[in-house]
């Protein structure tokens, strides 16, 4: 089984088109988010996945370094860790129905962090786990500083009148969209790490 997982990292480039292809689509919905609103910005987190995927296949194609392990084990296993998330998409489509959008983002980058530990033994590398470790503490202080920027511009105001347009009503925080466009940077990042190895 060693051989077989050390002959996947090296093929795969340790995840290198996952990482990109879901960090450019995490990218992609931020901007939605920040030109469109967070209700469209929801919508966009929610459905990078599917963007995502084939773009991650089609990366997985074009830069294999040769052909992955016959090991059928192996393939179940991928299989389960890529579909994973997919038990996800119920609670976020209720986040998106009841309005929470800028839950949206922070479950589905939590969902991501839990989804990358097993990627860490998968891939012989602890890179999974240090991005999950940056994403964990970083969302955090991402979040915070949209709390903060919303509690500042709250203080400022006179009115209703005054409340910055955001697409998702006077819940809506300004700065949201850097939750998703934080998980993209590290994505991205990771990938170019990956690439690296």
């Amino acid at each position: 089984m060693d051989t077989d997982l050390n002959q996947l990292a090296t093929v795969n480039h340790h995840g290198f088109a996952f990482l990109l292809a879901y960090g450019l689509t995490w990218l992609l919905a931020a901007a939605v988010w920040r030109w469109r609103g967070q209700r469209a910005g929801a919508y966009a987190v929610l459905l990078q996945g599917v963007v995502a995927l084939p773009i991650a296949f089609g990366l997985m194609a074009v830069t294999s370094a040769g052909p992955r392990p016959q090991n059928p084990l192996l393939d179940e296993l991928s299989t389960a860790l890529a579909i994973s998330q997919v038990f996800a998409l119920p609670i976020l489509i209720y986040l998106i129905l009841r309005r929470a959008h800028r839950q949206v983002p922070i479950v589905l980058a939590a969902v991501t962090i839990v989804h990358f530990s097993p990627y860490s033994w998968l891939y012989r590398t602890p890179l999974y786990m240090v991005l999950a470790g940056v994403l964990a503490i970083g969302l955090f202080i991402v979040c915070r500083l949209a709390d903060r920027r919303a509690d500042a511009l709250a203080a400022t105001r006179t009115d209703d009148s005054a409340a910055v347009p955001t697409g998702a009503g006077g819940s809506a925080t300004p700065g949201d969209w850097m939750i998703p466009a934080f998980t993209g940077a590290v994505l991205v990042i990771g990938a170019i790490i990956a690439l690296l190895l």
